[in-house]
């Protein structure tokens, strides 16, 4: 975490995201949750279902929009119904996912 706070060499990457999620989040520091929102937003390497999970765990709106703007079919959207992921998300995350689906 003091490697982000603190600007050094070390980046954000899949390895290390959820732990400085974890961190950052703990310790309340907003340019670190702002930095690895981005790279997720950025990435290509998690599922939709993982970044919503993450959005809505540390309250990232932004990667929470981001996502569900780049699902572009009813499918991809239907598809998260039958995993145990999305039978946890909160009511303000299933309308939201509701509202896409209503858009597309």
């Amino acid at each position: 975490l003091l490697n982000i706070v603190y600007p050094t060499s070390i980046d954000i990457n899949l390895n290390t995201v959820n732990h400085i999620l974890k961190l950052a989040d703990k310790f309340q520091c907003q340019s670190v949750l702002d930095r690895a929102e981005s790279y997720l937003m950025a990435s290509t390497k998690f599922e939709v279902k993982a970044k919503l999970a993450l959005a809505e765990q540390y309250r990232l709106d932004r990667l929470m929009d981001h996502t569900l703007a780049l699902c572009t079919d009813i499918a991809t959207l239907k598809a998260l119904k039958p995993t145990p992921e999305c039978e946890e998300f909160s009511d303000k995350t299933k309308a939201a996912i509701c509202d896409r689906m209503m858009d597309l």
